[in-house]
């Protein structure tokens, strides 16, 4: 195809840091490069934020012709305001780029928020974050607080059955006492190995030798907080009932590099008394006593990763630390959450007077689900309208032009299919309510087929 075609060069933001800061509104120029093989004509480009993390105040700016392969800086600045979100989150934005009144193209990319450092969170694309005892910032952060389990340390845990074993190392299955989400999958079981890590569901293959994440190599949905070599420990589990927690325990586990001890341990959160937006469990990692030295099998990995291996966190593998990850040590924590959408402070008189979009439940969800919304009988043109990750809409779930929806709380069922009726892909999608044309919320869901 012979015609222009604009890509985004670079994301400029005029302040002391070169970044977005929260609640801080900065000028921001953005730079774009005809890669092409025809020349752009004068551009208009109006610059939107749709996933809710930024307010775009001054949203329209020009570019001149470019010839191909030439690339400018826009002419006027915009002005943009993130919100209050989590350091290392990130405001997604479509360009939407015209040319004579026509739309031409439209760039959808993301920009991280904050000044990120090693006393940020650690995000991932699915929506898990993972956040350290020694993280700061506006959000809180774990408190290392062990919990005794083993019988021999005094505590009440039961040691672990193996169901299978080498030299290598032993796997154990365990009934869990609840259901526990994680990456938007149901489980009941969990199989927890000798070697420093488990895996949800029924599995009983021994993976001693460690690999980074995600990867191809090892057990599926793999909860890793120490995954390394490691023999001659006692391995334990416990139900805490009053606190609908169910905690794994690797006590005094040698580490076969040096013969240093490891001591360790897994936490999961029931999910129906510690409640996520998207449904999916919390998992606390703590460490009591922890020797990261074994150079000649690639160190420990640490983190977290899906049933499919193509998604995760990854803390550290062979001795590398992610930018935002502290180096391990005793005493301390790793908390891996759902991220949650940031809550908007509106009263109830004010939900009344106005269209406000609740959110959608199940999400993650695999087939359909349902979004939830208020209808203010006064305001006109309320719509919601689903988009791809790219800004394409998809679908127009919501159409109240007529004003035909009575005043009060609503809600609506996405079947996850386009306005032809066919199926859409697995991925994240944005569905954003407008209303009298003044009003907007979006949010995000996960389809997961």
């Amino acid at each position: 195809i012979i015609s222009p075609e604009m890509i985004l060069s670079e994301f400029m933001v005029v302040n002391s840091d070169n970044t977005l800061i929260q609640n801080q509104t900065d000028e921001v120029y953005i730079h774009l490069r005809n890669g092409g093989s025809l020349e752009t004509g004068n551009l208009t480009v109006n610059l939107e934020c749709i996933n809710g993390k930024a307010i775009v105040n001054s949203s329209e700016s020009t570019f001149p012709n470019l010839g191909i392969d030439e690339s400018v800086l826009c002419e006027t600045p915009f002005e943009v305001t993130p919100e209050n979100v989590i350091t290392g989150d990130q405001a997604t934005f479509n360009l939407e780029i015209s040319n004579n009144g026509n739309v031409v193209q439209i760039l959808t990319f993301s920009i991280p928020i904050g000044i990120i450092d090693q006393d940020s969170p650690t995000f991932s694309d699915y929506g898990y974050i993972a956040i350290e005892s020694s993280d700061v910032g506006n959000f809180e952060a774990p408190v290392y607080d062990w919990i005794e389990i083993c019988p021999y340390s005094g505590g009440s845990g039961t040691m672990l059955d193996s169901d299978h074993g080498t030299s290598d190392g032993y796997v154990g299955i365990v009934d869990l006492p609840f259901m526990f989400q994680y990456y938007g999958k149901q489980h009941n079981q969990v199989s927890i190995c000798s070697n420093g890590y488990l895996s949800l569901g029924d599995g009983k293959q021994i993976f001693f030798r460690n690999r980074t994440i995600p990867s191809g190599v090892g057990p599926n949905s793999m909860i890793a907080p120490f995954w390394d070599f490691i023999k001659y420990g006692d391995l334990c589990h416990y139900y805490d009932e009053s606190e609908h927690l169910f905690i794994i325990e690797w006590d005094d586990f040698t580490n076969q590099y040096s013969y240093m001890e490891e001591t360790f341990q897994v936490i999961l959160y029931d999910p129906e008394f510690y409640q996520t937006q998207t449904g999916d469990g919390k998992i606390l990692f703590q460490y009591k006593e922890i020797n990261n030295v074994d150079a000649e099998e690639n160190y420990a990995t640490v983190g977290i990763e899906n049933e499919a291996q193509d998604e995760g966190i990854l803390m550290t593998y062979a001795n590398y630390y992610h930018e935002t990850a502290h180096t391990l040590q005793d005493h301390s924590a790793i908390l891996f959450v759902p991220l949650e959408e940031p809550e908007v402070g509106i009263d109830d008189n004010e939900i009344s007077n106005q269209d406000f979009l609740f959110g959608n439940y199940p999400n993650p969800f695999n087939s359909s689900t349902m979004v939830s919304f208020s209808c203010h009988r006064d305001i006109e043109n309320t719509e919601i309208i689903i988009y791809n990750i790219k800004g394409q809409k998809v679908k127009q779930l919501v159409s109240n032009s007529a004003n035909q929806l009575s005043a009060g709380q609503h809600s609506v069922i996405w079947d996850g299919r386009d306005e032809t009726g066919k199926q859409v892909n697995s991925g994240i999608y944005f569905y954003k309510l407008k209303s009298g044309g003044k009003f907007t919320s979006v949010k995000k869901m996960i389809l997961l087929r």
